[in-house]
């Protein structure tokens, strides 16, 4: 989040303020949503695994990534990819 306030001159905490009011999200909800609709596209595309794209995406941890995806999609990344 510093890097992101740093950016636009605003303290951290002030940002995530700003985020939340316009957006309805927090900060770490808006880069999970983006991060899963990336895995979406990368599932999508075909060709690797889902624990190669839960990296690929910025989740250390499969089972959270998948957890995340189910709570954002509703839907677990292996029945998305076989749609």
């Amino acid at each position: 989040m510093k890097n992101i306030a740093d950016c636009a001159y605003l303290n951290p905490s002030y940002c995530s303020y700003l985020v939340k009011k316009e957006l309805g999200v927090s900060v770490f909800e808006l880069i999970n949503k983006e991060r899963i609709a990336y895995a979406k596209s990368l599932i999508l595309e075909g060709g690797r695994s889902l624990y190669e794209i839960s990296a690929m995406v910025g989740f250390d941890n499969y089972g959270y990534f998948s957890r995340q995806f189910k709570e954002i999609t509703g839907t677990s990344p292996s029945t998305y990819k076989h749609k």
